[in-house]
């Protein structure tokens, strides 16, 4: 069970990186414009 959980909070880890990064870098153009 803990290997389990383990496997599933990974890919939202990096789902959450992935969004982060996309925010921040939509937040960066929108200044620059």
């Amino acid at each position: 069970m803990y290997g389990d959980s383990q496997a599933v909070s990974e890919p939202s880890t990096i789902a959450l990186f992935g969004l982060g990064l996309a925010g921040l870098g939509f937040a960066l153009r929108r200044r620059q414009s």
